[in-house]
Parts: structure tokens; sequence; C-alpha cells
């Protein structure tokens, strides 16, 4: 019987699950540089590797999960003065509004029974200027049969959702590599004691970090995962056009950091 609970936070000193960490990891590498010198949100952060991987370029990091345990050991692992985390409900964002400038929230929507409220918070919470990333698996693909996945979307569905608060949403596939997608599809066919064989494996590991990168397209069924960025969110009064090109040329220097207000409430 598999242990579903060690694939939904993911812990990077737990070598069995060292593929998924890549994963989740790539994500964040993938986009970090929308954070740099802004106040970001960190959603679903678990052990706070994510958070710590933003917090190189962000001005401030608040990483929210809904264990306190698992809240106590991001902040020793990775709490600093530029990156704290909080116990907190996707579902119940207890932040200020228009204090968030970068959201990112990566394979949480399918996990909430009412990922409306959380769109509509994030709508609240950001800037005029704020945007959010999200990724969650493509529905028409995934088999994994997870669960703790409670409302999992198609590339329209989860498109027509979150363009109800947000005036610009750019939804992209994500897949990696065929190989590492054939891995993953073994892995789940395989017990969890068989792959604690790999635990250590500086080996597996190499192999595992030279094909986990994820590609982009717009290939609408076969990608198995979905991925958007949104921005100008309704709550504006003022709209700030903001383009995805725009976002990935903002050549702040890493590093220089502004004082930001707390965005708690």
């Amino acid at each position: 019987m598999r242990d579903w609970k060690i694939y939904e936070r993911v812990d990077p000193t737990n070598s069995s699950t060292y593929y998924l960490y890549r994963i989740h990891l790539d994500r964040y590498l993938g986009y970090a540089s929308f954070a740099r010198d802004r106040v970001v949100l960190d959603v679903g952060c678990a052990y706070g590797f994510g958070s710590a991987t933003l917090g190189r370029a962000a001005s401030q990091v608040v990483g929210i999960d809904t264990s306190p345990d698992i809240v106590k050991e991001a902040k020793r692992r990775y709490g600093s003065q530029s990156i704290d985390f909080a116990v907190m409900s996707a579902e119940h964002l207890g932040l200020r509004n228009h204090s968030i400038e970068v959201a990112y929230a990566f394979e949480v929507v399918e996990h909430l029974a009412n990922p409306e409220l959380f769109f509509a918070d994030l709508e609240g919470i950001l800037t005029k200027n704020g945007f959010a990333v999200l990724s969650t698996p493509n529905k028409l693909v995934s088999n994994d049969r997870n669960p703790f996945h409670i409302t999992e979307y198609s590339w329209d569905e989860l498109e027509s959702c979150l363009e109800k608060h947000f005036s610009s949403v750019k939804m992209v596939g994500t897949s990696h590599l065929s190989l590492f997608e054939r891995m993953i599809r073994v892995r789940r066919l395989l017990p969890d004691n068989f792959v604690e064989l790999f635990k250590g494996n500086r080996l597996f590991e190499y192999v595992i970090d030279r094909v986990a990168r994820q590609g982009q397209g717009r290939e609408r069924q076969s990608s198995s995962g979905l991925l958007a960025v949104c921005s100008n969110p309704w709550n504006s009064i003022e709209k700030t056009e903001m383009s995805l090109e725009s976002l990935e040329s903002d050549s702040g220097p890493i590093g220089v950091r502004r004082k930001a207000h707390s965005p708690f409430a």
C-alpha cells in the first residue's frame, strides 16, 4: 500500500522521493526571476526549499502551509530575516489586501475543496501590478488516483476559473523529457520499499538531475501538467499591462533588497 503522505509535502532529505523534489525545484527555478526584489508568497511551501530558492532574489518571502510541524521545520531549515513561514490555509489567506507582489502556488489547487476561495483571496492580496504563478496536474492525462487530490482541472477549466480574477492569464502545458515521464510511470508501479534501495545512490540522483527539467508548450491534451501565469488582478482600479516578456526581462540586481512592509493582516 503506497504511503501517499510522503508525496504531498516533498522533503529533499528523503531520497526515495528525490525525483519529485527535482520536479518541484525545477518549477521554482524556472520562475524564480519573477521574484526579484519583490514581496513573495509561497503557498503550500512544505519544508521550505522553494521559499529558500525564491529568497535568493526576493526582498521578502512568506511561505505558508497548513501543518504546524512542517512550518516549524521549514523555519528551522530556511528561516531568515527575509524568509518567514506561517501556518495558514490557502482557502483562508490571512494577509493584507494588496500586500503581495508575486504569489506562487505549485501543486496546490488540486488539494482544495473550494479553490474558488483561494483564487478570490489571491485577487485580493495582490498589488495592482501583482501576478501569480500556479501549477496543477492536467486531469485529462493524470492517472495518479491520489486520494489527496480533490479538484483537478483540464486546460480550459483552469483558464476559465482564473479569468474571473485576472485580466491576463497565460497558460502553458508542462511535461518532462520522455525518459523522465517513463521513469515516473514505472515508479508508480513499484513498492516504496524497493525505491528505498536507491537512498543515497549518487548515480541515481545524478541521472535524475539530468533528465528532470521540464519543457513547455501549448499541448492542451498531452501535457501532464498545467501552469498559469496570471497578471492584472481585477481588484485593481487601474490596470498596468505586464507581459510575460517584460517580467522575464526585469533585470533588477539580485541581492538588492528594499524594505518591505509585513503582508500579515
